[in-house]
């Protein structure tokens, strides 16, 4: 299989074999794995788009190999003319996933 488009955590992902992704809000440990919705893909040796009615046979799967936190993001919150200051701040849990083709 040369790629396919598939769906996680509410998002769609162009991926080929051996890819490494990063997924948002997953709650999986290490060595986990996961099956994904195939929206479409396209085999290399036939050159033909299959949609997702057709890859009954055709399944993209990914191991969980690293979970981190992203990249701190910082809120700063304030009213004009009041001297009211507020700083907030949140990191959100990532995975990072590689994916493999099965047929």
């Amino acid at each position: 299989m040369e790629y396919a488009v598939i769906q996680a955590t509410g998002k769609q992902y162009l991926v080929r074999s051996g890819d490494e992704i990063f997924l948002d809000n997953l709650n999986k440990n290490i060595g986990d794995h996961i099956k994904f919705n195939v929206i479409f893909a396209k085999l290399n040796d036939t050159q033909r788009l299959i949609n997702s009615d057709s890859c009954s046979g055709l399944t993209v799967t990914g191991e969980v190999f690293e979970v981190m936190l992203s990249k701190k993001l910082r809120i700063f919150t304030y009213k004009p003319k009041k001297n009211h200051k507020r700083a907030m701040g949140e990191r959100h849990q990532r995975a990072r996933v590689r994916i493999s083709f099965s047929a």
